[in-house]
């Protein structure tokens, strides 16, 4: 066995088939001990098969699973010291809370008196203290939760694994619940690996996350770093609005000059490695400007506008412009004044914010 190290979870060159099927192809990650960790990716990425590979569920993968420097690539879910949290919570309706929580304890064949007072500890740390007699149908969406929760913690994992364990809770709840895992987490200091198909729920309650597409591994980081510097248009379209604009490349030396499908040329401050490609930047990074201001640091577009969404704190403006839709988000102050649908409008993009992606090929 390796010595353990300071990443308490290491995959190696991980594949994964059902049949013909690739679902996993050459994951590659290394999860610090005590980290908050997501998998981010839409439906069919392979996140929560990845995930059910780190437990020891599915088809023995190609590739290596470490665990605290110990492969467990080859043994069973029991022998892997890793606890899973359902989507399902996948609660034993007959049970009582209390039953439940203690159902691996018992498994394990660990003493009573030991059970009662491990599963005491771990409902007080879910804040479900007292409530060990009732069965899981008197309880609320968010309590069953923390019940499947408690039931894994109880185990004393050297890894918590949460398979969407919000979808099945309503928007406020969801929004609570999540603090409240993220505080449990913290206080625990548990290496904890999080899937979800939701940006918002990753970027809140991660330290780092791996966003995923058709079973590859497309990026790691921190969700300021992949929001800010996307290595490819899926993630910088997975993780929030963005706006596109497809360039031809005149020069590619600094300052290059990208030529847009318009036919507007924009001074580029650095060299670009492709000969064409696309320009990307957020609705928030766009604003309107007259059309006679002077600055070389920015993208200056000019337009009509195609819709004026008011949300309160801001207002959203879809705008037709360089043969494509710009999205806009300009924050709302009282009395500020909009602009009406068909309105002209210029606009003006700071190079700073702007990002140059070389086409795919």
């Amino acid at each position: 066995m390796q010595n353990a190290s300071s990443d308490d979870l290491v995959i190696e060159n991980l594949s994964i088939r059902f049949g013909a099927t690739q679902v996993l192809n050459g994951i590659n990650l290394n999860i610090a001990a005590g980290e908050f960790f997501a998998f981010l990716g839409p439906s069919g990425s392979g996140k929560s098969t990845l995930l059910r590979a780190v437990a020891g569920f599915g088809p023995k993968p190609a590739g290596r699973i470490l665990i605290g420097g110990d492969d467990v690539t080859t043994l069973p879910p029991w022998n892997r010291n890793v606890g899973m949290v359902f989507q399902s919570y996948a609660l034993w309706p007959h049970l009582s809370v209390f039953r439940n929580v203690a159902f691996g304890l018992n498994e394990r064949k660990v003493p009573k008196g030991e059970i009662r007072s491990r599963v005491n500890e771990a409902l007080e740390m879910v804040n479900l203290s007292g409530y060990g007699d009732r069965r899981p149908a008197q309880l609320s969406g968010g309590q069953q939760q923390r019940v499947a929760i408690a039931r894994t913690l109880v185990i004393k994992p050297r890894v918590l694994l949460l398979d969407e364990p919000l979808s099945n809770l309503d928007a406020n709840l969801r929004v609570r619940m999540r603090g409240d895992i993220r505080e449990l987490q913290q206080r625990l200091n548990l290496t904890t690996i999080f899937v979800t198909h939701d940006q918002e729920e990753a970027n809140t309650i991660c330290d780092r996350l791996a966003v995923l597409d058709s079973g590859v591994l497309q990026q790691i980081g921190t969700p300021v770093h992949l929001y800010d510097q996307p290595d490819n248009l899926f993630v910088a379209q997975f993780l929030g609005a963005i706006n596109v604009l497809r360039v031809q490349v005149e020069r590619a030396e600094a300052p290059a000059v990208l030529v847009t499908e318009a036919g507007t040329r924009i001074n580029f401050p650095a060299a670009v490695s492709a000969r064409r490609g696309v320009l990307i930047f957020r609705p928030q990074s766009v604003h309107t400007t007259s059309a006679d201001s002077a600055d070389d640091g920015v993208v200056r577009l000019s337009g009509r506008v195609k819709n004026a969404e008011f949300l309160g704190s801001l207002i959203r403006y879809v705008v037709a412009a360089e043969k494509t839709s710009i999205q806009i988000e300009q924050g709302y102050h009282r009395g500020d004044r909009q602009h009406a649908p068909q309105a002209k409008v210029d606009l003006a993009v700071a190079m700073d914010q702007v990002q140059f992606l070389p086409a795919e090929p």
